[in-house]
């Protein structure tokens, strides 16, 4: 068992897994002309591509070995605020479609 906790507890292979799974559709939800795009659809990718870095950001110092810097309270407290960031997004775009499905 890792005397780790947090991020740096996670395995380095769900890292990268994860950072892909967050980053790569942030990054296409940002790149993708946004004129016909709600604005809840342009602050969720917005989110995700955060999300994403950091989880990216955890992954490259799993790799380098510098978990006690991924077990600092600082770090974990930023982890939890990008996550809290999307998950408010998350929410806020699935009342805006259960809006537009009752309108």
């Amino acid at each position: 068992m890792s005397t780790y906790r947090g991020f740096a507890s996670m395995p380095t292979p769900l890292l990268w897994i994860m950072a892909a799974l967050f980053t790569l559709p942030g990054l296409y939800d940002v790149l993708l002309p946004g004129a016909d795009q709600p604005p809840e659809d342009r602050m969720l990718g917005a989110a995700q591509l955060l999300a994403g870095g950091f989880l990216l950001y955890c992954a490259v110092q799993a790799w380098r070995q510098r978990r006690a810097d991924l077990g600092s309270s600082r770090t974990t407290l930023v982890g939890y605020a990008c996550f809290g960031l999307f998950c408010l997004c998350f929410m806020v775009k699935v009342g805006a479609i259960a809006l537009r499905i009752a309108a």
